[in-house]
């Protein structure tokens, strides 16, 4: 069967999941337009302003899901989720960033408690993405501003794929 003749039977096939995809892949896709409809239903106006993206991160063994402004706005807001709570446990935000600093997880501090926050004090498992208190302990010294953001965003997106 040609790429194309495999093209033409996803399409018609309500079960076909993406070409190359992995059952993860396509796990974590469906999580993530679950997580897109949410954010439609409860924050349209936020909705609009983000971009998202899902995907399996074999780092973690659990469904990404990312959420960052979109260019030229004024929202400064980052977020990276464990949508499907293989990593975290008793929460999903791995990354939140925004005026006020970053809260970032410390991947080795999560995995020492199961993934089994909750009861645990922050500074235990939480940083603000390179080693400083995160921002449920102490708000930096300036607001953080978007370039601030994508620089811990980025040490993420790239540990995680």
């Amino acid at each position: 069967m040609t790429r194309l003749q495999v093209i033409a039977v996803c399409i018609f096939a309500a079960s076909c999941q993406g070409l190359g995809d992995s059952p993860f892949e396509a796990k974590c896709r469906d999580l993530g337009e679950d997580r897109i409809e949410k954010l439609r239903r409860d924050s349209p106006d936020e909705f609009v302003r983000l971009r998202t993206n899902a995907f399996y991160s074999k780092a973690l063994g659990a469904c990404v899901f990312t959420e960052v402004p979109e260019k030229g706005g004024s929202a400064v807001e980052y977020n990276i989720l464990d949508l499907s709570h293989s990593f975290l446990r008793d929460t999903s935000l791995l990354l939140h960033c925004d005026k006020d600093g970053a809260d970032s997880v410390l991947v080795d501090g999560v995995r020492k408690f199961g993934g089994h926050t909750t009861t645990v004090p922050y500074r235990e498992w939480l940083d603000d993405g390179f080693g400083g208190a995160p921002r449920t302990l102490k708000t930096p010294e300036r607001p953080y501003t978007a370039k601030d953001c994508e620089r811990v965003f980025r040490k993420w997106t790239d540990f995680l794929q």
